[in-house]
This record gives structure tokens, C-alpha cells and sequence, in this order.
């Protein structure tokens, strides 16, 4: 395997490991979540998406142990990786999190289409109290 090629294919892996918890019910794509309890909890797709970082990171680290030598990183590395890895997941959070209101407003603004026009004012009625208040002399 080259460097290229491990390199693409960790970033893919990223990619999908960071949106898979906003994707899919299930937990860790894998195991099926308890039908009675719902939709899975923010906390539960937090944790996910940490499992997934630990599993991108255990496999970038294993490709470049078999690519040459492995190199000891400092805090600021996993900082930095775990900031794009969030940065990665946002597309399925604004999946999950930020569309759901938009289709529910969407289901609201067709009914809301579907329904009967308002009824129209008659404007000989409209016509009526400014008719009498130039009568009385009160009109402008």
C-alpha cells in the first residue's frame, strides 16, 4: 500500500465514521437500537462519534507503522484531529439536527397552502364608515 492510497482511504474513513452516528439509528452502525426508547439520545451519538475517532485514529496509526516508522505525537496532534473530525461530522449533524425542523415546517406551509383562501372583505362595507365620517364632518 502507498502513502497516498492510506492516506485517501483514512480520510474516507473519517468521513464516514464521523457522520455515521447522525445517519443511522443503530449503534455504531452495527447493533440495533431498543425500538421502546426512541430515537437514540445526543449522548449516545457523542460517544459513537468518539469510538469512531479512536477507530480512524488505531487505523492511521497502524497504517503508518506498516509504512515505515511510527512517530509519537503531542496533544496538540489529537486536537487537531479530533477538530477535523468534528469538523467532518457536520454534515450529519445538520442532517439530523438543523433539516429535521425544515421538513416539518414544510409539512406545515403545504397544509397550510392546501387550505381555503381567507373569505374577502366586501369594500362597499370598508366604504361605509368613511362615507358617514365625511357626512358628520369628521373626514379628512
Amino acid at each position: 500500500m502507498t502513502l497516498g492510497l492510506a492516506m485517501a482511504l483514512v480520510i474516507g474513513l473519517m468521513v464516514v465514521f464521523a457522520n455515521l452516528p447522525f445517519v443511522t439509528e443503530r449503534i455504531l452502525g452495527v447493533l440495533p437500537w431498543p425500538a421502546g426508547h426512541g430515537a437514540k439520545p445526543f449522548g449516545v451519538r457523542m460517544l459513537e462519534l468518539l469510538a469512531g475517532y479512536a477507530v480512524v485514529m488505531a487505523l492511521g496509526f497502524a497504517f503508518e507503522a506498516r509504512l515505515g516508522n511510527r512517530f509519537e505525537q503531542g496533544w496538540e496532534f489529537y486536537a487537531i484531529t479530533l477538530t477535523l473530525f468534528l469538523v467532518c461530522a457536520y454534515p450529519g449533524f445538520v442532517w439530523r439536527y438543523l433539516r429535521r425542523g425544515r421538513r416539518t415546517a414544510g409539512a406545515a406551509s403545504t397544509q397550510a397552502a392546501a387550505a381555503p383562501p381567507p373569505k374577502q372583505r366586501d369594500p362597499e362595507q370598508d366604504a361605509q364608515p368613511a362615507q358617514r365620517d365625511l357626512e358628520r364632518g369628521r373626514g379628512g
